[in-house]
């Protein structure tokens, strides 16, 4: 809103650390995935709704200017299976879970420690199965079968009812 509101910021940082493995099984009819991982988020940028005023200390707005404001972290659990006892059968499952903290914010945001990053399902999974009829010359025909979930989200860093998503279910 005011020239002196034009400031830099310095890039956010995110240091990640994750144990996983990866396997085919049983004459690999089975793949299995799995990891754990943990990030460490560093210099998050937000908007910040009070700005300093060219006569420090005072702050004040209107402010829209984007800042380096906090820190948070990142738990999450990842699992992914693929079962294929013949040719023509599959089936594959996945699960995730994802624990946003934010651990300090600075107070020109709007943004609260118990509030989450946008987007930011705690659970999702999905299932299925298909079969896959051989057609000679004409390809294959397959059959499929799924379900996927996705947990609640807020669609803006400023969790509020208006921008909550609901959690789902797609079935196809």
């Amino acid at each position: 809103f005011f020239l002196v509101q034009i400031e830099t910021f310095e890039p956010e940082t995110l240091e990640s650390y994750e144990l996983g493995f990866k396997s085919i099984l049983f004459d690999q009819s089975l793949r299995l995935n799995g990891a754990i991982f943990f990030n460490d988020y560093a210099d998050i940028q937000l908007q910040q709704t009070q700005c300093e005023l060219p006569f420090p200390p005072f702050f004040g707005g209107p402010c829209l200017q984007p800042g380096n404001v906090g820190s948070a972290d990142v738990w999450g659990i990842e699992l992914e299976a693929e079962y294929a006892p013949t040719d023509s059968l599959l089936f594959d499952a996945s699960l995730s879970t994802l624990d946003f903290e934010y651990q300090e914010l600075s107070s020109s945001v709007a943004v609260t420690l118990d509030m989450i990053t946008p987007y930011t399902p705690e659970m999702k999974w999905s299932i299925g199965g298909q079969y896959t009829w051989p057609m000679g010359d004409l390809g294959s025909f397959t059959a499929r079968i799924d379900a996927s979930y996705q947990d609640d989200v807020y669609g803006v860093a400023i969790n509020g009812p208006t921008n909550l998503i609901d959690s789902y279910v797609l079935s196809n």
